[in-house]
């Protein structure tokens, strides 16, 4: 509901990208890999996870082997490990989606956002947006 809302003001989808931290993420990338009515900008996951990891295949919309996708992730996380989090991202991998997907693993880092991968959003986003 609230992509199709930003939808509403940019007309078209590949203007918008989602993105979050920890939970943010989860939602991000759920969000993101399903919405069905046009193919976002991109999704950016920081810290985060993929949810529903049962059921998500039969849930990927069309437009989600084409979405350009940044995941940043440290590997001193002991909120979401990255040994918890890696299963999904191969589980997205095995469901095609692994030439628009990014996976950067940071040493050092633990649950937050590093200098680095602020740089790397920035980006990310002025590649999507052609900027």
């Amino acid at each position: 509901e609230l992509i199709d809302e930003e939808l509403k003001l940019v007309n078209d989808a590949s203007h918008i990208i989602i993105g979050g931290f920890s939970q943010g993420a989860c939602l991000s990338l759920l969000a993101g890999l399903t919405y069905t009515k046009q193919q976002l900008g991109g999704i950016i996951c920081c810290s985060g996870q993929l949810v529903l990891e049962n059921i998500i295949p039969d849930l990927l919309s069309e437009y989600a082997k084409k979405i350009p996708i940044l995941v940043l992730h440290g590997k001193d996380d002991n909120r979401i490990p990255w040994d918890n989090a890696k299963s999904g991202f191969e589980l997205l991998k095995k469901n095609g989606i692994k030439d628009n997907m990014e996976v950067i693993l940071e040493d050092g880092v633990a649950h937050t956002v590093s200098e680095r991968g602020f740089h790397l959003i920035i980006i990310f986003i002025i590649k999507q947006f052609k900027l």
